[in-house]
């Protein structure tokens, strides 16, 4: 078993392999088959079926991680990654597509997801990559937290 999996956030009190994990996709069965893999591996996985309910999931619960589709009714992908970048910097997202694209590539990257996956992919290799992005997020975490930590302690001794 990888040890990796079960190492605490710096900033949370759940094990990575716990990590909340929000799947947005507007296809009922493939958003229903990620969750049921999801929860195997051990994580906490809830489902949105649109942007707009994803934004209010979000609002309402954080969560870790998030596997969106860009191409959903409604909200754009894009708009949607902008708003959840904005009211969530340190939600790491993982963008699902099955109709790749130049375009869809470059607009994920420009909008800060984490990473980009073709689907259908393996379990392994979305395990891989949902861990990557974890590990990655827990390191700015860490890093967010002993700036702030300095910071405090300057300030500290400036006043004292």
């Amino acid at each position: 078993m990888n040890t990796d999996l079960h190492r605490v956030d710096a900033c949370s009190a759940r094990p990575i392999s716990q990590a909340r994990i929000l799947v947005v996709d507007d296809e009922p069965a493939a958003r229903a088959a990620i969750v049921r893999v999801l929860d195997s591996l051990g994580y906490q996985a809830h489902e949105a079926a649109s942007g707009s309910q994803a934004l209010a999931r979000l609002s309402a619960l954080p969560y870790d991680l998030m596997l969106f589709d860009l191409c959903m009714p409604g909200i754009d992908g894009g708009e949607a990654m902008r708003q959840v970048q904005e009211g969530h910097p340190d939600l790491a997202v993982i963008v699902l597509t099955a109709r790749a694209t130049l375009g869809s590539a470059i607009l994920a990257v420009q909008a800060g997801a984490a990473d980009y996956v073709l689907m259908p992919c393996s379990i392994q290799d979305l395990k891989a990559t949902i861990s990557r992005a974890l590990h990655r997020r827990r390191g700015r975490r860490r890093r967010q937290h002993l700036i702030h930590v300095f910071e405090e302690t300057l300030a500290a001794l400036r006043t004292g």
